[in-house]
């Protein structure tokens, strides 16, 4: 009797949690780059920027920063977007909202030379959902050609379900084991 109500405990808390959240839409971007060595202690970087939103987002604007000082040259930006360049930072944008990545879609042809081999850089991505809402999130580079697929990331109400399977499953093992004994 004990077991059976821990049972339907676990079911009716997991089906509390499973109701009051949604799937959470996230923002997220993908900062790729190529490295070249091009003499003289300076390295080229090329960039290509992938938008991972899964809620209708434009990514519109890149920052990266720089842990030092550095002497950045050659600027380069893919398609109509404008590039600000510091010793410190680098920041790319959109001219306007037609050159804005779309979720599910990259762009290419953002590259600089630097007076260092900087490799994987702190970023942050904006975005816009051409409504009025803008947000953005922060990541680290990272070396390696564009995948159009996403890292997988299980949905809350996914890992839920499985918790929730496996919780019954465990019981239900303990539960016939426990019949079988006492007969």
């Amino acid at each position: 009797m004990r077991t059976k109500n821990t049972l339907i405990a676990v079911i009716v808390s997991m089906s509390f949690i499973l109701c009051t959240h949604a799937a959470i839409a996230a923002t997220n971007a993908s900062i790729l780059y190529k490295e070249t060595a091009v003499g003289n202690n300076h390295w080229k970087y090329e960039y290509t920027f992938a938008n991972f939103s899964n809620n209708n987002e434009y990514l519109y604007g890149v920052q990266f920063y720089f842990d030092e000082h550095y002497d950045v040259g050659n600027t380069l930006s893919g398609g109509d977007w404008g590039m600000i360049s510091t010793t410190s930072f680098l920041g790319t944008h959109s001219s306007n909202y037609s050159d804005d990545i779309a979720a599910k879609d990259s762009l290419s042809g953002f590259s600089f030379t630097i007076d260092n081999k900087i490799g994987n850089i702190s970023y942050a991505a904006f975005f816009d959902d051409h409504n009025g809402s803008r947000s953005y999130t922060k990541g680290t580079t990272a070396s390696g050609a564009y995948n159009s697929t996403p890292p997988v990331v299980p949905e809350p109400v996914s890992t839920i379900l499985f918790l929730t399977g496996g919780a019954t499953m465990a019981l239900r093992y303990r539960q016939k084991r426990k019949s079988q004994s006492s007969h």
